[in-house]
């Protein structure tokens, strides 16, 4: 891009044309740049808010190329080569993939004949066949990134929502700035007007060429991790549950109507405007109505985009912080199940989030007291085949109407580590019973096909819906 004044049009045009048409890539350029990323990498590896987002996208997109961090890591960076710029650039920077936006004191004629000029007698190219991936569908998962020497806990709560082209788009913006937006804000109002949790909170939606998510984050004490996330589970399960007042869309709406003026003040922004339209193949008469949509949307819609898109039980949840002063609270609020991974151990580009030990190690610590006949080079598949028949076959055990588990959860606590023992009573298809022996006394939870509850030091008492849904 480039901003230039009117008489220097001409020339601005000739230096956008160079820049997309002739990048030199000099090495010590590129070798600047790669510095820079790479500090700015491992400043951001010690911050909670930049390690949440990055774990929520992987948690949301798995491998498609919107879970990977757009900075890359130290390991992609340092394997970049001038080569594969050039690649890149070749195979990409062509003119029949690229849209020019030319906004300011220029007439039509001017513009069109300044593009011929400049770009006129670059050869159309083909382009590689698009690929794409399909990010996996939405499933609960809860991670805990231990950073013990946080003060703090960020928060990331969020799914798989629509991309920018859907035809409930507009709807849905509004949806989730009810949520966590400005003009409304229900997850502001809850966690700081009412119960001083935070500084604030806040929700948006991400919608893109291909796909689309949404996230509620904030930041916490410690100690009120658990309390904070439970309250926020609660609110995303709010919103498809109860019509949006009038009073409260109308403020968001309001919101979203004012500042858009703000965001066409320039020749500039309204270039960003044109072209994101046309990228996202929408129509560019957009822009113009856009004040109309946006007023044009009631509470109906709000709750049936909201009933659609928000699946309470299949939230990707991200905690960064001291998971050993909040993580054993989380089972008392209806989130067990998670996930603890070291900072240190955090690994984007695993499928497992976490470094991966050297194969022979593992192959160690995996057979090394098997049968002798074992062989650790059986396909995974194989085994469990093996496994299978060795206890009565597929059949039997897919007979198998109701289970006992006795295990030990191992929590960390501010003590160290302590082993809690727990007893699960399942009836399968869809009833089941939790009891831990937690140090107060057994605390139980319960689900019976449609009812869920629980039994603490307060007594027997009903669970939230959300628990009820998450049973």
């Amino acid at each position: 891009n480039a901003v230039v004044m009117k008489d220097s049009f001409q020339a601005g045009m000739e230096l956008l044309a160079d820049v997309a048409r002739n990048p030199a890539f000099a090495p010590e350029e590129i070798e600047r740049q790669k510095d820079q990323v790479l500090s700015s990498l491992r400043v951001s590896a010690d911050d909670p808010g930049y390690i949440a987002d990055v774990v929520f996208d992987r948690l949301v997109y798995g491998f498609h190329p919107y879970g990977l961090p757009g900075s890359g890591t130290e390991d992609t960076l340092a394997s970049l080569t001038r080569e594969d710029l050039r690649a890149v650039h070749v195979r990409y920077f062509v003119p029949n993939n690229m849209v020019l936006a030319i906004v300011g004191d220029v007439t039509s004629d001017e513009a069109f004949a300044a593009a011929q000029r400049v770009f006129g007698g670059w050869p159309r190219a083909a382009l590689p066949a698009a690929s794409p991936v399909e990010p996996p569908p939405s499933a609960r998962r809860i991670v805990i990134i231990d950073k013990p020497d946080a003060v703090q806990t960020s928060i990331r709560v969020g799914q798989l929502a629509i991309p920018r082209k859907h035809p409930d788009y507009m709807a849905w913006d509004l949806a989730v700035k009810i949520l966590g937006g400005e003009g409304a804000n229900r997850l502001h109002q809850v966690l700081r007007s009412q119960y001083g949790l935070t500084y604030g909170a806040e929700a948006d939606t991400e919608a893109r060429k291909d796909a689309g998510d949404f996230v509620a984050q904030t930041d916490t004490r410690t100690d009120a991790t658990a309390q904070a996330l439970r309250l926020m589970v609660d609110e995303f399960a709010r919103l498809p549950r109860e019509r949006v007042g009038e009073r409260e869309l109308s403020d968001a709406q309001a919101y979203l109507a004012g500042s858009f003026p703000l965001t066409i003040e320039t020749p500039d922004q309204i270039a960003t405007q044109v072209l994101n339209v046309l990228f996202f193949d929408l129509p560019i008469s957009e822009i113009g109505s856009f004040r109309e949509r946006v007023l044009a949307v009631m509470p109906d819609d709000i709750q049936r985009v909201a009933r659609r898109y928000v699946k309470p039980d299949r939230l990707s949840i991200v905690l960064v912080g001291n998971a050993r002063a909040f993580a054993s609270r989380l089972i008392e609020v209806g989130f067990a199940g998670y996930e603890v991974i070291p900072v240190g151990q955090l690994d984007l580009m695993s499928p497992t989030l976490k470094k991966e030990r050297p194969r022979a190690a593992l192959e160690r610590v995996n057979f090394q007291n098997a049968p002798k006949a074992a062989n650790v080079s059986t396909g995974a598949n194989d085994l469990l085949q093996r496994v299978v028949q060795a206890k009565g076959g597929l059949a039997a055990l897919k007979g198998i109407r109701t289970v006992v588990v006795d295990a030990d959860m191992l929590v960390t606590t501010p003590r160290g580590p302590t082993r809690i023992p727990t007893r699960t009573y399942v009836a399968y298809p869809d009833k089941f019973r939790i009891e831990t022996m937690a140090k107060e006394g057994v605390v139980a939870q319960g689900f019976d096909g449609r009812f869920a509850w629980m039994k603490d030091a307060r007594g027997v008492h009903p669970a939230s819906d959300s628990v009820v849904r998450d049973a």
